[in-house]
């Protein structure tokens, strides 16, 4: 393997030294001297079009001194190792200078025992960002090959109703970058009369991403699931975004195209949880219409008898009351229950039934969290999983209320037991858990792996991060992601997909979505604002 030297380049207004410098045999030392430049200004021109490691510069020349230069070069290029060279009438104007702003200093007439010395240093040092640079070259192409993977588990997951914790929803899509933070969400099945050419995904998934319109799956080699996110409640509006979709797919399909596919359309959802819900409605459409004739688009909407939705269940709510209870908190537990409770016993959209059934939902989430907490409604309330007998056992919604509140009094007063054995111990994990954010946030973490090197479970490091910090983890890591964001939109010689990479958003769309989200601006007008 060829041996890999660091670029150098000098920067004095003296010629000799200059050039002496240049034909200087770095190369024994691990470094090349590229280029050279007679005052500061004129580096900062070399360093648009050149990779430089390193710039060994005078501290006094015209135009624009070493020290000036050294700082301009901290702001836009912090990767660069700056050494200045300096009189014995300027050493302590070099040593103030080191403290400040760059690396080390060098006397002039210098030793090249001390510049080697110096120097071997450095490599070092370089080397082992270098290390760690392929590193991470390493780790985000193993991410990149294995994201699609856990997108499409997690997005088949979400629409089978396999995950019902809004908690692990909103963490799962911050992690894997899906565009699905939205208000209202829908799922669309296309059907293919033949094996379909990838090329229409391709083509698709970049009219959706583009448009920030939602996600495509690939189901089959004859289906895919969109789940489209319309910005607002309206089928006229689902309806436009459908016909633009067959738009693109009749532009890519050859023959008689009204007969190369059907596509089945569910409700539009107003919370992700329930887009299970769209998802069952568009397969019952094409479990309707396989052995008879389908229109080319069919929509829940004309359909009767259509299911009782719980668009309007109150999630949030339950999160909040869920939290609670993790807490330990009995006061705020009692008033988010009420407020819950409120919210689904007088809807006249829910039967006993589909209480009973969002009960079951409730008690199974509360488990899971538990389970974390090293706890159980086992040993909290003697009640175990699927719970369906213990709701089907209450017959009135007294009888179920009365109920609901004696457990998570019980569960409270378990938890919050549980809290404060551990909290003496625990508050030094949450300094742990925020360095462990700062020194990682430009990868791929999650709760648990966080959790795992502070040796807490993620249930209660979870309960403890918002107790401490305000903010729940998720909220943590995005704001101070978007915090280093905004320092290096600062740096004009990255660009914006850079800075997103950097700060760990690999998808530059959802990295613009967020960012002007948080800001009101995206990275490229908040870049243009602070010029």
């Amino acid at each position: 393997m060829a041996e890999h030297y660091y670029n150098i380049m000098v920067v004095d207004d003296e010629f000799f030294i200059r050039e002496g410098l240049m034909s200087y045999e770095w190369e024994k030392l691990g470094f090349q001297a590229v280029c050279s430049a007679k005052n500061g200004k004129k580096a900062l021109e070399h360093l648009e079009d050149k990779d430089i490691d390193l710039i060994i510069a005078d501290i006094k020349m015209p135009v624009m001194n070493g020290l000036e230069m050294s700082r301009i070069v901290r702001e836009k290029y912090p990767h660069i190792i700056v050494i200045i060279l300096s009189g014995y009438k300027e050493f302590n104007y070099a040593r103030e200078a080191v403290k400040n702003q760059v690396y080390d200093y060098l006397l002039k007439p210098f030793n090249f025992k001390d510049l080697q010395k110096l120097f071997k240093k450095i490599k070092k040092e370089l080397n082992s960002k270098r290390k760690e640079l392929q590193k991470l070259k390493t780790y985000k192409k193993q991410i990149q090959e294995t994201l699609p993977i856990a997108r499409n588990q997690f997005l088949k997951d979400l629409v089978e109703g396999k995950i019902t914790d809004y908690e692990e929803v909103k963490e799962k899509t911050d992690l894997l970058e899906l565009n699905l933070n939205k208000d209202y969400l829908n799922c669309t099945i296309i059907n293919f009369h033949k094996i379909f050419d990838l090329k229409i995904t391709i083509k698709l998934s970049d009219y959706l991403l583009s448009n920030n319109l939602g996600e495509l799956l690939i189901q089959s080699e004859q289906q895919f699931l969109l789940i489209l996110t319309p910005t607002k409640n309206s089928r006229s509006l689902l309806e436009k975004q459908i016909n633009h979709i067959i738009d693109i797919l009749d532009g890519h399909l050859s023959g008689d195209n009204t007969n190369n596919f059907t596509m089945a359309v569910g409700r539009i959802c107003k919370n992700i949880l329930s887009l299970a819900e769209s998802y069952q409605d568009a397969l019952s459409l094409v479990q309707k219409y396989l052995y008879h004739q389908a229109k080319r688009v069919n929509y829940i909407y004309n359909e009767e008898n259509i299911t009782e939705s719980t668009n309007n269940y109150p999630y949030s709510q339950e999160n909040s009351l869920l939290n609670s209870i993790m807490e330990g908190n009995k006061k705020e537990s009692l008033k988010n229950f009420l407020t819950y409770w409120q919210s689904i016993s007088k809807s006249k959209k829910y039967s006993i039934t589909a209480i009973k059934k969002n009960i079951v939902q409730f008690l199974n989430i509360l488990e899971h969290r538990l389970i974390n907490h090293d706890i159980s409604l086992e040993k909290s309330y003697n009640i175990t999983p699927p719970f369906t007998t213990f709701i089907r056992n209450l017959e009135t919604l007294t009888e179920l209320e009365n109920k609901l509140r004696d457990l998570i009094i019980k569960v409270v007063k378990l938890t919050a037991k549980v809290n404060n054995n551990t909290a003496q111990s625990s508050y030094p994990a949450i300094h742990k858990a925020i360095k462990y954010i700062r020194d990682n946030y430009n990868k791929k973490i999650t709760l648990k792996e966080v959790a795992d090197n502070v040796y807490l479970n993620p249930s209660y490091l979870s309960v403890l991060f918002k107790q401490e910090t305000g903010q729940n983890f998720i909220d943590y890591l995005s704001n101070y992601r978007l915090a280093k964001a905004k320092e290096l939109l600062k740096r004009l010689d990255l660009k914006i997909y850079q800075v997103g990479d950097l700060v760990g958003y690999k998808n530059p769309k959802y990295f613009t979505e967020i960012f002007k989200k948080n800001t009101g601006l995206t990275p490229n007008e908040y870049r243009k604002s602070n010029l």
